[in-house]
């Protein structure tokens, strides 16, 4: 039975698993799709945000080409020069040779027109991150001129202590080459610590004696079963009069019927409770009573006077 249950469970797995990949394929084709269609109709910028998400969903050589294409259009050089290269090698090593061959011969022909930046720093780059729109840079690349797409740009240099620095910077169409000459950061200016407040006077409270303090929860425990006691009991007695009205309507003179009888039974038992919850109840509300009344009472020289800052705010308890 046990080997049962675990294929059958491994089955259901197996077929979810299956139908969240098929809904996958069907989004990014519809994605895809979407896609050409726009680019027909001249959406450019669209066009390309749905190919990259397509990409993201199903990575496909197809897709990476035309996701390139659609930024060269688009005018990102730096961008579909990466992915036609990227696309080439995919291409290369799955034996497709055409769309190999497609891939380069875009790849070069962007390679001469594309915009680079560079980065300097009279004291290097050791410990200083830089980040371009907000993708950071990796370590050793600050000096080489990288290929970036025209436009605006925003380049930030940070590090540890230091203040960011950042500066807009925009890029030509290339073929074109940019140097950003990143300063010296400046220091964190130092914390200042917040203010005191002058605490002119201070009084704590005594603390309440044990006792005191356990006959009133006693207290009030005691109260609260007595009014559910009394509570329990009215209800109880309600019902047992009502059923001793339906057994009457049973019986004639001394005979009943047997409908009667069991009335009657279910009457003796419910004044039965009745008469427990509510006696339960007084004895809760009597000694719940007593211990409240018996409990410590906090006398003057048990309450706080407190002033706090220099105006002279009083808050008495």
């Amino acid at each position: 039975m046990g080997l049962v249950l675990r294929s059958l469970t491994l089955v259901v797995l197996f077929e979810c698993v299956a139908h969240a990949q098929t809904s996958e394929k069907a989004l990014a084709e519809g994605l895809f799709e979407d896609g050409r269609a726009l680019l027909e109709r001249g959406e450019t910028a669209r066009a390309c945000e749905r190919f990259a998400a397509s990409q993201k969903i199903e990575p496909k050589i197809g897709t990476l080409l035309n996701l390139a294409a659609c930024h060269e259009r688009e005018g990102r050089s730096a961008s579909a020069w990466a992915e036609f290269i990227e696309a080439g090698a995919q291409a290369a090593r799955k034996d497709q040779p055409d769309r190999a061959a497609f891939a380069r011969a875009h790849a070069e022909s962007l390679g001469l027109s594309l915009s680079r930046v560079s980065f300097e720093r009279r004291g290097g780059f050791e410990g200083v991150e830089v980040r371009v729109d907000g993708v950071r840079l990796e370590r050793g690349a600050e000096g080489m001129a990288l290929p970036v797409d025209p436009g605006p740009r925003t380049v930030e240099a940070r590090a540890p202590g230091k203040q960011t620095w950042t500066a807009r910077v925009v890029v030509p169409v290339g073929p074109a080459s940019v140097r950003v000459d990143v300063p010296d950061l400046e220091p964190l200016p130092p914390v200042r610590d917040a203010p005191n407040r002058t605490v002119r006077r201070a009084t704590v409270p005594p603390p309440r004696s044990r006792e005191g303090s356990s006959k009133r929860t006693a207290g009030f425990i005691a109260l609260t079963v007595g009014a559910v006691g009394s509570g329990l009991g009215t209800i109880y007695g309600v019902h047992a009069i009502a059923e001793k009205s339906a057994a009457d309507r049973e019986c004639s003179g001394a005979a009943c019927s047997a409908n009667g009888l069991a009335m009657h039974d279910a009457t003796k038992r419910s004044a039965t409770v009745a008469t427990a919850t509510f006696t339960l109840g007084a004895v809760g509300l009597a000694l719940g009573a007593f211990l409240l009344l018996s409990g410590d009472e906090p006398s003057r020289s048990d309450r706080a006077l407190a002033a706090f800052g220099t105006d002279g705010l009083a808050l008495r308890f």
